[in-house]
């Protein structure tokens, strides 16, 4: 076990320390659950649910089309979970049992036969060939339940049975739902990992399958002692990053207005800054999301998942250089690569969004919504003074109460993210 852990966190006598993974490990029969320290001061019965609706909120596809998260089957502020992974499986069968209720998608798929008809268009490499003229080669298209998105469902679904990945209660409602399947589709030894594209006959079931994909493809098997032991891991990090540049994506109207023509890209562009003796590129930067007003870069965005208190100081950051701004402590290191982005991509602004602890909701309504504010602190790079064309730089704290009515909580976050990008 001891083997296993040392990959994701720290041990010592008196506590395991996860290095910003967040997620659950199985070992045997005990389950450990990761998750963020931005929620470890909430209410328990909403920590789940703030980590439940920041990770699908962050990492599921979204239906950009109708500017909303691609998944309704979030269970809000009235269901509660007693753990990620079940409420992981919950979601996938609860969407399951919704799409399979109105059968399950057929799909035409190629078939190459010999027959005494003609049938479709005739194979002629293969009849050229053929010393048997009384059949014919022929290639046709015919309807089928056995294509790779049905096949990729059963394999996902046999597989949380077959690794108790649910509770008792939900490992019955999957064989369910394995009746439902039409018994065409073949079994698979292992997901089939091609891409795969919906469209308007079986985008019903994106939702369930993206539930498949994260339950089955991001997870890892240990072998110690001859037992498998089953981690779902995410780094917080870039969780972080996803959840904010969606949150901007899906919200570009509100944030930015009508009348600007905004782009808004992650991880999209690098642009080389040392070189070697042969003018070759040694190191390259790429910012976290980068956005362009009619074409041209306006805002670099670094964000970083790092509890910032204006008071207490960043956990275990001891020792290492720190400047106050705005009564906020913040690393020098951090400062320098926001400067670099800003003279590198010619910017006029570059931001660095980190989150604020979550708080728990008071009595007083009022108090409670003036706390969960973004704290924004504005500064400029250069002395403007001898310097006209300096960056400017924005500090921002994001308050991360997110349980309750997504629709609630989201305006929240537009409010706070537009505050913070634009200062009104």
């Amino acid at each position: 076990s001891r083997k296993i852990f040392k990959n994701f966190c720290s041990i010592d006598e008196n506590e395991i320390k996860f290095n910003n993974y967040v997620g659950f490990l199985r070992l045997g029969n005990v389950q450990f659950e990761i998750l963020p320290k931005i929620w470890k001061d909430s209410r328990e019965e909403n920590s789940i649910e703030n980590f439940s609706n920041f990770f699908i909120y962050g990492t599921l596809e979204f239906d950009y089309k109708n500017k909303k998260p691609g998944d309704h089957y979030i269970s809000g502020a009235n269901s509660r979970h007693k753990s990620f992974l079940n409420m992981l499986v919950s979601h996938y069968i609860k969407s399951m049992e919704h799409e399979g209720s109105e059968g399950f998608p057929l799909e035409y798929i190629e078939v190459s036969e010999s027959s005494k008809y003609l049938r479709g268009k005739l194979d002629l490499k293969k009849q050229i060939n053929r010393i048997d003229k009384s059949k014919m080669d022929v290639i046709y298209f015919n309807q089928s339940y056995d294509h790779q998105l049905n096949r990729n469902l059963l394999f996902a679904t046999k597989f949380l049975i077959e690794n108790r990945l649910g509770l008792e209660g939900q490992r019955e409602r999957l064989s369910k739902i394995i009746n439902l399947m039409p018994e065409e589709i073949s079994d698979t030894e292992e997901w089939d990992k091609r891409e795969f594209h919906f469209n308007r006959l079986n985008e019903r079931f994106q939702i369930p399958y993206n539930y498949a994909e994260l339950l089955v493809n991001k997870h890892s098997f240990f072998n110690v002692s001859s037992k498998r032991y089953y981690s779902f891991l995410y780094d917080m990090n870039k969780l972080f990053e996803n959840f904010i540049y969606r949150a901007l994506k899906l919200n570009q109207e509100r944030i930015f207005g009508k009348e600007n023509k905004i782009t808004i890209n992650s991880q999209s562009q690098k642009k080389n800054f040392i070189f070697d003796e042969r003018d070759e590129a040694v190191v390259y930067t790429r910012p976290d999301i980068i956005i362009r007003n009619h074409g041209k870069i306006e805002t670099i965005i670094d964000t970083k998942y790092q509890i910032i208190e204006s008071d207490e100081g960043d956990e275990g950051d001891e020792g290492e250089s720190i400047d106050k701004i705005c009564n906020i402590k913040l690393k020098n290191p951090h400062l320098y690569q926001l400067f670099t982005y800003s003279v590198l991509y010619k910017a006029s602004r570059a931001i660095m969004i980190f989150p604020l602890k979550n708080l728990p909701n008071e009595e007083n309504e009022v108090n409670y919504r003036n706390k969960n504010r973004s704290k924004r602190c504005r500064y400029s790079f250069l002395n403007r003074k001898n310097n006209p064309d300096g960056s400017e730089l924005i500090v921002c704290g994001i308050p991360m109460s997110l349980a309750g009515d997504r629709k609630n909580w989201e305006n929240d976050l537009v409010e706070n993210l537009k505050l913070c990008i634009t200062g009104s």
